[in-house]
């Protein structure tokens, strides 16, 4: 350990033992030259009548001393000067110790990839995520527009209701702290409020059944038992709204001739035919309407609808099944059939 330290003689300083030329409180540490080695570096003072000192490592960087009482830097080798500022009982520390590296910062990039689709007319919230660099973070818009009506916030927030369909491209920036930037490329889609959501459509035996962008379910197609859930039982060759379900859909499954869907509030509705009790509502009564599932009305995932009988899946990771067992489809270890739900053994 090497250690510079003021002296019994005010007017002498010491480092290694090795008598310097005389040095008053104002001397700069510009004066005090070799410094080497992997330096620790630390100013006491008393007080700071000229301002805070700022003392420059090695012409990289510079340190603000400020008011503190002791002040630290670790590094090096290094030469340490004095900028600005005069310090009062100067006192600096080398060791040939190596210090732990800094670790190497983590280069700034943006983590969004895709954007997921829009639709006209509806809100619409995605947020822009990067990695690395020094947050906080400042977004922006490079190159290209956003899809009318939609906008990005700095703090990386792309909102509104957009007002137009189409696919639209454009570039983001971020800014970290530091002035380090990264960009992406994205591409959002905004689809119309008729539009189909990309893999939620379902083929019956004899209807299909599909869940719009927007969250309504369409049927076409086999009508005799009401399975296209428009409250008549005329056959249909366009799709047609399935009564109450215009929006708020997650997905829908259409079986051989009845069709259930599950809302975005992870309940189950039916509809269609129910001779075996597979729209689960307690009945056999066929419903051209969507009927609840006695006891799923919250806490479903997926729901599949079957040539007779119906399962769903809860959040829980459970399985429920109703309707036609003739064959055990229902999973409950008997022949029954059940007109509402019956926990499927072992699952889970």
């Amino acid at each position: 350990m090497t250690t510079l330290l003021p002296a019994a003689n005010p007017d002498l300083i010491l480092v290694c033992g090795s008598a310097l030329s005389a040095l008053d409180a104002r001397v700069t540490l510009d004066d005090i030259v070799g410094i080497t080695g992997n330096i620790t570096a630390a100013a006491h003072a008393g007080y700071h009548p000229a301002g805070s000192p700022v003392v420059q490592i090695d012409a990289n960087s510079t340190f603000n001393l400020g008011a503190c009482l002791a002040c630290f830097w670790k590094g090096g080798p290094v030469h340490v000067t004095l900028v600005s500022g005069t310090l009062f009982d100067k006192i600096l520390y080398t060791s040939d110790t190596t210090p732990t590296p800094a670790p190497t910062p983590t280069p700034l990039s943006v983590t969004t990839t895709t954007l997921p689709d829009a639709v006209v007319a509806q809100p619409y919230t995605a947020t822009l995520a990067a990695t690395g660099g020094t947050a906080p973070f400042t977004w922006s818009v490079a190159s290209g527009s956003l899809p009318p009506g939609l906008s990005l916030s700095a703090a990386g927030s792309l909102s509104g209701t957009p007002s137009t369909p189409g696919t639209v491209g454009f570039t983001v920036t971020v800014h970290d702290s530091t002035g380090a930037t990264a960009t992406a490329p994205l591409t959002l889609v905004v689809g119309g409020p008729g539009a189909i959501r990309a893999g939620s459509i379902s083929a019956g035996y004899g209807a299909t059944c599909a869940v719009t962008t927007g969250g309504a379910v369409k049927c076409w197609g086999y009508n005799f038992y009401g399975e296209l859930g428009d409250g008549t039982t005329t056959g249909s060759t366009t799709p047609v709204d399935v009564v109450g379900l215009c929006s708020g859909v997650a997905s829908v499954s259409a079986g051989g001739i009845h069709s259930c869907a599950v809302t975005t509030g992870g309940a189950v509705k039916c509809w269609g035919h129910n001779f075996y009790g597979e729209l689960g509502d307690g009945t056999t009564t066929d419903s051209a309407t969507p009927v609840d599932v006695v006891g799923l009305g919250s806490g479903v995932t997926a729901v599949s609808a079957g040539n007779y009988h119906s399962c769903a899946v809860t959040t829980g990771g459970a399985v429920k099944c109703w309707g036609y067992n003739f064959d055990g489809e229902l999973g409950d270890g008997t022949l029954t059939s059940a007109s509402t739900p019956v926990a499927v053994v072992g699952l889970p």
